[in-house]
């Protein structure tokens, strides 16, 4: 086989490979939408389920543009390591720049300690459920003021599901 063939070859079969994950995850992609937060509607999109991201890798990978997806990876914990190192002051909705260098450094070396253990899914879960909580609370006071009381079981029913991290 000549070398000009074997690049073809090899053209064919990177390409068949590309095509392959594109199909795969466009077929395991899953509608999904944002969570409403104070009255606003949600937005669907679709996107990559967890199970499927490794294929992104894969498809970067396959089109050499490694160091793209890692950026994105890198950005994308960049916002997490972003949210650790500010706060929230009280009775404001935005996150502010009030922490040292120092108390930065010590709030993101305690999240990289914990990051990927049992200690940060569960300060996940419990941010997930304080955060709906305060729309659950806000839902119940309207149904409290309506007298709506078959809202009432049901929004008490969603809080009891919502601080059994899921369990009813």
């Amino acid at each position: 086989m000549s070398k000009e063939n074997k690049t073809e070859e090899n053209a064919v079969s990177l390409q068949d490979a590309v095509s392959a994950v594109v199909a795969r995850l466009q077929g395991e992609a899953t509608l999904t939408s944002t969570n409403a937060r104070e009255g606003a509607a949600t937005t669907e999109y679709w996107h990559v389920p967890i199970g499927a991201v490794t294929w992104l890798e894969e498809l970067a990978t396959l089109r050499g543009k490694e160091s793209d997806y890692l950026s994105i990876i890198t950005r994308a914990f960049d916002v997490k390591s972003k949210t650790i190192q500010t706060t929230i002051e009280k009775g404001d909705s935005s996150r502010k720049d009030t922490l040292t260098v120092d108390e930065k450094k010590i709030r993101f070396d305690k999240w990289i300690s914990v990051l990927f253990t049992i200690a940060e899914s569960e300060a996940t879960s419990n941010k997930r459920v304080m955060s709906s909580m305060v729309e659950l609370v806000k839902a119940l006071t309207k149904a409290q003021a309506e007298g709506d009381v078959e809202a009432i079981a049901s929004i008490t029913a969603d809080m009891a599901v919502a601080m059994t991290g899921g369990k009813a």
